[in-house]
């Protein structure tokens, strides 16, 4: 790997996405990530990755905790379609 291309690499950033919410109860997991909402933005994959599966577990916790909590559950949810999108994936542009 050339230094340039080490560089532009280094300059990627990573979004922590998650799916559009038509209603207050369903999820769009199929829609294009265009439509998808950006959570958090991180510096490396590694770290969205981490911070992705922290928030899962979270959620996980709490759903367990009021298993009768929809909001919840629907919460556990979306962050089981959560991913970790670098800053220059094209699908991002919606073309």
């Amino acid at each position: 790997m050339n230094p340039r291309h080490a560089a532009a690499l280094a300059l990627v950033g990573w979004y922590l996405m998650v799916p559009p919410h038509p209603t207050a109860t369903t999820l769009d997991s199929d829609a294009p990530l265009s439509k998808w909402r950006v959570y958090e933005v991180f510096d490396t994959a590694v770290t969205c990755n981490t911070a992705q599966a922290s928030e899962e577990q979270d959620w996980k916790s709490k759903a367990d905790a009021d298993a009768n909590n929809a909001v919840t559950k629907f919460l556990v949810k979306s962050w089981l379609a959560s991913q970790c999108i670098a800053a220059d994936d094209p699908r991002l542009t919606g073309k």
